[in-house]
């Protein structure tokens, strides 16, 4: 690529998901720094019913980096271009893990897996796709 050429679609869209990502992480874990035990309040409580009812400040803390670690990561793979694409059915895999993170950690990652899916997959597929997180989201909710 030449000095001067523009990045990619897909190459901005992975840095700007990656900054989001980490941007809605630290909505979650600076009311955990600051307000300690009292914080564990405003997490979403589907992470926390896996946690257990007791769940201690740390154990939340690590669960939700690993969480958005584990979303960030499998974004990044699954963006990739060029040589480095993962096959369908991998990328397939990967797309559901992240709509299981976003379901279990941050419903606001999902607009991120939507325009993934705009982005990575023809429109029909992506269509269908959409409607079964949404179907998901809808359940779980």
């Amino acid at each position: 690529m030449r000095r001067d050429a523009s990045p990619s679609p897909l190459a901005l869209f992975r840095a700007v998901a990656l900054l989001s990502c980490l941007a809605l992480w630290l909505r979650q874990a600076l009311p955990l720094a600051w307000l300690g035990q009292g914080g564990l309040s405003h997490l979403r409580q589907r992470l926390l019913l896996l946690l257990g009812p007791t769940a201690e400040l740390w154990l939340a803390q690590a669960a939700y980096g690993l969480g958005f670690a584990g979303f960030g990561w499998m974004l990044w793979r699954c963006a990739a271009a060029g040589g480095k694409a993962p096959l369908p059915a991998a990328r397939a895999a990967l797309m559901a893990g992240q709509v299981a993170l976003a379901l279990l950690i941050d419903d606001k990652l999902l607009y991120l897996t939507a325009a993934e899916l705009a982005l990575l997959l023809p429109w029909r597929a992506a269509w269908t796709a959409l409607g079964a997180q949404l179907a998901l989201m809808a359940l779980a909710g």
